[in-house]
């Protein structure tokens, strides 16, 4: 039986959350947001790789702060959802809407 898309969501946050307490550096919000490279060691790709899905409207959704919005950070929840649109059952994409919940 395949999972719901909402608990794959959720064990992919608790995932997630486990592999930041071991990280010396990493920061988690209270409201579990992370920086842009603690969000990019998540999902294994450069900061810089980060920074141009944002300009081309892609990757996980994002929140920007600051006056030149260049303080950007991800909700551990937008990771997980992102990191879920790309798995693949039996061949064929098991994409996952933009609200699962």
């Amino acid at each position: 039986m395949t999972m719901p898309p909402a608990d794959r969501i959720a064990m992919t946050v608790d995932l997630l959350r486990r592999a930041l307490r071991e990280e010396a550096d990493a920061v988690l919000t209270g409201d579990d947001r992370v920086d842009r490279d603690t969000a990019a060691r998540l999902l294994r790709v450069a900061p810089q790789t980060l920074d141009q899905w944002r300009k081309l409207g892609q990757g996980p959704a994002h929140y920007a702060r600051g006056w030149d919005k260049g303080r950007v950070s991800y909700r551990l929840h937008d990771i997980a959802q992102y990191i879920e649109q790309g798995r693949f059952e039996n061949g064929q994409p098991d994409r996952i809407g933009m609200n699962p919940e």
